[in-house]
């Protein structure tokens, strides 16, 4: 599980959500990432010059067709909760060999933590 800087229910939820998200990537499957998204969600971001913006389902997509990110990992860099929302600054390294900063948004449904939005740039 992802160490949170906060030690609360909702953080270790949160925590939770994002090691289902990193399950995608790892194996190369987007339907063991799927849970930790919101049907609505969207993604926005670079690939190199490359904008890479629309549905979530594009991120399913890049995730299926790529090879598997065993190496994967991420840091949270910065945390914000209020309420029934929060915000996640995460560092994600070893995705395809390379390193991406991502801006995670996350709505909580009923009792549910889901990440609604990923913004994100390469880093290296």
């Amino acid at each position: 599980m992802i160490d949170m800087p906060e030690k609360n229910a909702d953080a270790d939820a949160i925590g939770q959500v994002l090691s289902c998200y990193l399950k995608g990537p790892r194996e190369a499957n987007s339907a063991l990432m799927r849970p930790a998204f919101a049907e609505e969600a969207a993604i926005c971001g670079f690939l190199g010059p490359d904008k890479f913006a629309g549905p979530i389902e594009m991120l399913f997509s890049f995730v299926d067709s790529s090879e598997p990110s065993t190496g994967i990992g991420a840091s949270v860099k910065s945390f914000y909760l209020s309420g029934g929302i929060a915000v996640v600054v995460a560092e994600v390294v070893n995705w395809a060999g390379h390193d991406f900063e991502d801006i995670l948004t996350f709505v909580k449904f009923g009792d549910a933590w889901k990440i609604s939005s990923k913004a994100f740039r390469l880093v290296a």
